[in-house]
């Protein structure tokens, strides 16, 4: 089909400013492939930009089940927090924020004082980035 647009995204593209080419491959019946490359395209140049978390300080004892989590604007409307008994899990809360909140309260965390583990994950050009944290729950025995 002559005219044909074709359009296709990635998200895989790195994030360090590099030079990156395209190549397209096209094969017409009975001319055969007619290969055509063109840049070179700098990428974006943000190699760090996940949001941070402020409040609590990591490594901090929890003093009940309710926690306010606050993170800074990593200019990204996209961030996902996380709460498990493990790294990068979330088997006691999980909260996705797509408005570009930098805050989030969960009240039903453990109060047993084992180790937390938050994650912190970013989204930003299409790409995650991560942000872990550990911290120790509240002891409600003691």
């Amino acid at each position: 089909m002559l005219g044909t647009q074709l359009e296709v995204a990635t998200n895989r593209l790195p994030l360090d400013g590099s030079q990156v080419y395209v190549t397209l491959r096209s094969h017409f019946t009975g001319i055969g492939l007619k290969v055509t490359e063109v840049g070179p395209f700098t990428t974006h140049n943000d190699p760090d930009f996940a949001a941070e978390l402020v409040a609590p300080a990591s490594g901090s004892i929890f003093d009940s089940n309710e926690v306010t989590f606050t993170w800074t604007d990593a200019e990204s409307s996209n961030y996902f927090l996380q709460v498990g008994s493990a790294p990068r899990t979330n088997d006691y809360a999980f909260k996705s924020l797509f408005n570009g909140e930098t805050e989030y309260t969960f009240n039903q965390l453990p109060i047993d004082g084992s180790t937390l583990y938050v994650t912190l994950r970013t989204i930003k050009y299409g790409v995650y980035q991560y942000r872990d944290y550990e911290f120790t729950a509240h002891n409600a025995v003691d």
